[in-house]
């Protein structure tokens, strides 16, 4: 079983084409490779020509005339090297690194603002308590004056009463 797809194609198209090229033996790969080779310096037209007179059918010799074609217009200018992966890499780990610094650089910045947030929230409660604290007091103080007002007066009623009666 061959390793590589071209391989295998090779030897499918060798064993399905029965071809005799340049003295090659009947159905050999290095008959189908001679052919292969030839058909790409040559016009398709003349390459289906060559797949029929080797046995294939109208449709097979067209069809692998268009493989082959498509296979010359393939643009290799977009396929990048080894090199050219490296240097992504690196790109890409430098990429990492400065994103993780930064990730932490924010991770510090908001756990200083929560402490922050947090000490801002103690004062505002520590405030609230002493504000709290002195309106009871001061609550306190009015409740008590009014007691005794009252109390004053309701002596001075019933004190009044008990001189008016005889």
């Amino acid at each position: 079983m061959p390793h590589r797809f071209a391989d295998y194609m090779w030897t499918q198209a060798a064993e399905n084409a029965r071809v005799d090229h340049a003295g090659a033996r009947r159905g050999s790969v290095r008959a189908v490779r001679e052919w292969f080779v030839t058909v790409l310096a040559l016009d398709t037209h003349e390459g289906v020509k060559e797949l029929q007179a080797a046995g294939f059918t109208d449709v097979q010799a067209e069809a692998v005339t268009r493989v082959v074609r498509r296979a010359q217009d393939v643009d290799l200018s977009d396929l990048a090297t080894k090199g050219v992966l490296a240097a992504v890499r690196a790109d890409l780990a430098a990429v990492k690194a400065e994103l993780q610094a930064e990730i932490a650089a924010v991770r510090s910045e908001v756990h200083l603002g929560l402490a922050g947030a947090k000490a801002d929230l103690a004062a505002i409660k520590a405030s609230f308590e002493r504000s709290l604290a002195d309106t009871k007091t001061e609550l306190l103080k009015w409740i008590t004056g009014a007691i005794g007002l009252q109390t004053v007066l309701i002596l001075g009623a019933v004190v009044t009463l008990v001189r008016m009666m005889p």
